[in-house]
């Protein structure tokens, strides 16, 4: 039988794809410098500098091209991704790699930072549900009583 995933265990995978994106990204960005920094400077169609940030761009950014015409498209939506992937291409196109990096690093970067504030806000939504002290007030005259939530019948 299937085992159940909850949000809290869905939003840890998306983070640690999340997180794997943004290493790979430092990674490759740091890769490109030493590359471009050895090669004297020539940043050229054959240089391994080259090829590492155009790897860079076009397979860590792939995801955000997506989801940027997704939106546009399906859904009609102009969102913040299709700004980040519209100023990429344009750096592109302008012959400007390391600046179309340099905007999907940090989009990959927010896109981090994103997913785990989510997750802690899952995680302590469903801790706060799972607790075992399940108390409400309830008005009694005119004061107002804690009272665990089993002891409590409609109306009351």
């Amino acid at each position: 039988m299937a085992r159940k995933t909850g949000p809290s265990e869905q939003n840890e995978s998306s983070l640690y794809g999340a997180t794997a994106r943004l290493a790979l990204s430092v990674v490759l960005i740091i890769l490109s410098f030493v590359l471009y920094r050895r090669g004297g400077g020539t940043y050229a169609f054959p240089s391994p500098a080259y090829l590492a940030l155009n790897g860079l761009v076009v397979v860590l950014g792939y995801p955000i091209f997506v989801r940027s015409l997704t939106a546009l498209f399906v859904r009609r939506r102009a969102t913040i991704e299709l700004l980040i992937a519209m100023v990429a291409v344009s750096a592109l196109l302008i012959g400007q790699w390391l600046e179309a990096a340099a905007v999907i690093f940090v989009a990959i970067l927010a896109e981090a930072i994103e997913r785990s504030a989510a997750l802690r806000s899952v995680t302590g939504l469903s801790r706060a549900t799972r607790s075992d002290s399940k108390k409400i007030l309830v008005r009694k005259d005119e004061s107002v009583v804690e009272m665990r939530m089993d002891e409590v019948s409609p109306g009351q």
